[in-house]
């Protein structure tokens, strides 16, 4: 939370928060998962294009809004990751695209950071015990991020911005 708030700034600011997170909830229900494409039969690679990207982007904006208070609430932690862990899942649902919309891929790039930074801290907060390896939720973020790296240098390869 912003430190120098008034109470009554202090719970409007909550208030706004919760609004926000609820609203995004809403919608992400609303939103058809991409697997509700395949019954459409005439249009399908445009409708799972469509559906990924408004997926992505409702998850994204909860991965952002969450982010803002991962390292000091653990729920939004956890809300922040599984939300990078999902927009990160997300671009498998396609078949491998010559290009990828550039929104689409800052919120990848995004998400990445933010596995990055749980996994660091995740290691960090382990090295205080010696000879602890790794947990489910660490190993989890590490696979999300490696198959979403792995995912995106396939589109690297044949990307006009990346040059020769």
């Amino acid at each position: 939370m912003p430190v120098d708030l008034t109470p009554e700034e202090m719970n409007s600011y909550r208030n706004a928060f919760a609004s926000m997170e609820h609203i995004i909830s809403a919608l992400s229900v609303s939103v058809p998962p991409v697997s509700s494409a395949y019954n459409h039969g005439a249009d399908t690679k445009t409708l799972v294009r469509v559906l990924v990207i408004t997926n992505t982007l409702v998850t994204a904006s909860m991965m952002i809004l969450h982010n803002l208070f991962s390292d000091s609430i653990p729920e939004s932690l956890q809300k922040t990751v599984l939300a990078a862990q999902s927009v990160l899942q997300s671009i498998r649902e396609l078949e491998v695209p010559a290009h990828i919309n550039p929104i689409v891929g800052t919120l990848f790039s995004a998400a990445g950071r933010i596995l990055v930074h749980s996994i660091r801290k995740a290691k960090s907060e382990r090295s205080a015990w010696p000879g602890v390896g790794p947990n489910a939720d660490e190993s989890m973020m590490r696979t999300s991020l490696t198959e979403g790296i792995t995912f995106m240098s396939m589109l690297a390869v044949d990307n006009p911005f990346l040059g020769e």
